[in-house]
């Protein structure tokens, strides 16, 4: 009897039926785990992001902490007492929740009146993943400066020459400040504190103030801050680069990536500090003279127009500032510092002096000698230098970041 062959070809496609639903079974499997595989990454990265927010929160907490540490030292713990290291933990009030992770905080010694500070924020391991660490470096300011808030300042009494102009930045703001009597053959704009006010120069928009019962400018060049000293800026630091003593070619400084802030600086070390210009010097930046400054050409100082609120003066004289000759001239945006007062040499009214910013000087102020002219206007904007006169500071009074990296 013959072979039934319908019954053959149904058999034949159930085979082929069969195969096609373990495949098509394979498949689905295939994609259910591609598919798990993939939520499962997505869940991990998701945990993993979730723990880098965590740390980099753990890290500018601990940031905070410590300059609420710095503004409250009693509210402190024993340990934080700078150079430290304090390891800090993070709560909820309401309800009380411990927050996930922790945060280790270094504070440096205090460098005129700054702290450098590394907080290192830790996440923890309970989403499953390891922990994570972000760190972030800032510079805290601690206390507040003294603002400088009139054009001349002077620890002895002065005489305005003829040639002479100090102006406030507005009416009735200071313009002169002065431990003794303040002998006007100039003009004045504005307040004068002093014993009194003598002379028959012009004097607008002011009246005599009490004298303060502080010397007004800083009471010696070692009260100023020492410039010449490394540096930290955006995080790093950094050197300022000491120069000749003496600028016989036309010269022109200023910022560099080794030294951002265009600090230059006499060495006590040659020729005592001194500095003797006989071309032009152009100083995009801050110039330091350890001992007297000599100009017989141009000085001009400007400040960092690519990176204010740097809060540096603009020059800083140990000793003092001799004018010489009838084409020497001096212009300086900022504040200029001079320890022992401004003499000249066979100066003429064609020799000129000139400040926008404020003029501080600790003794002997303008001597006699000095014939040029001398304009100085206050200008605000260059003024609150912190930690200029390190003895001008009001302990635990603000905190303030100037600098920030991570």
């Amino acid at each position: 009897m013959k072979p039934n062959r319908p019954t053959r070809d149904w058999s034949r496609r159930g085979g082929i039926a069969l195969v096609l639903v373990v495949l098509v079974m394979a498949l689905a499997t295939i994609l259910a785990y591609a598919m798990l595989s993939a939520a499962a990454v997505q869940a991990t990265a998701g945990a993993n992001a979730a723990a880098a927010a965590n740390a980099r929160a753990q890290a500018e907490s601990g940031i905070h902490l410590a300059m609420y540490y710095l503004l409250n030292p009693a509210n402190a713990p024993a340990s934080f007492s700078p150079p430290c290291t304090v390891t800090a933990t993070f709560a909820t009030t309401q309800p009380a929740v411990t927050m996930p992770g922790s945060v280790t905080i270094q504070v440096g010694s205090p460098s005129n009146h700054c702290y450098k500070v590394v907080s290192i924020g830790s996440s923890d391991s309970s989403a499953g993943v390891k922990p994570v660490t972000r760190t972030i470096t800032a510079e805290i300011q601690a206390g507040t400066p003294l603002q400088i808030n009139q054009a001349g300042a002077f620890n002895s009494p002065i005489t305005v020459g003829a040639n002479a102009t100090f102006s406030s930045s507005s009416a009735n703001a200071p313009a002169i400040a002065s431990n003794g009597v303040v002998t006007n053959s100039g003009h004045i704009s504005g307040n004068v504190s002093a014993s009194n006010v003598t002379g028959v120069g012009a004097w607008s928009n002011g009246a005599l103030l009490p004298a303060s019962s502080t010397p007004p400018a800083p009471s010696a060049a070692g009260n100023v801050t020492d410039y010449t000293q490394p540096y930290v800026f955006q995080g790093s630091l950094y050197n300022p680069v000491a120069i000749a003593s003496s600028i016989s070619t036309a010269t022109s400084l200023g910022p560099t990536p080794s030294n951002p802030l265009g600090i230059y600086y006499t060495s006590p070390s040659v020729s005592s500090g001194n500095l003797n210009v006989s071309k032009s010097l152009t100083i995009n930046g801050t110039l330091i003279v350890k001992g007297t400054l000599t100009n017989t050409s141009a000085i001009n100082i400007t400040p960092l127009t690519s990176q204010p609120n740097t809060y540096l003066p603009a020059l800083v004289v140990n000793n003092e500032l001799s004018m010489s000759g009838h084409s020497a001239s001096l212009n300086a945006t900022g504040v200029t510092y001079i320890a022992n007062g401004i003499y000249g040499v066979a100066t003429s009214s064609a020799t000129n002096v000139t400040i926008n910013g404020a003029l501080l000087i600790t003794k002997n102020a303008i001597n006699s000698t000095y014939a040029g002219t001398l304009s100085v206007t206050y200008n605000p904007t260059y003024t609150n230098i912190p930690s200029f006169d390190v003895n001008d500071w009001a302990s635990n009074s603000s905190v303030k970041i100037i600098a920030w990296s991570e």
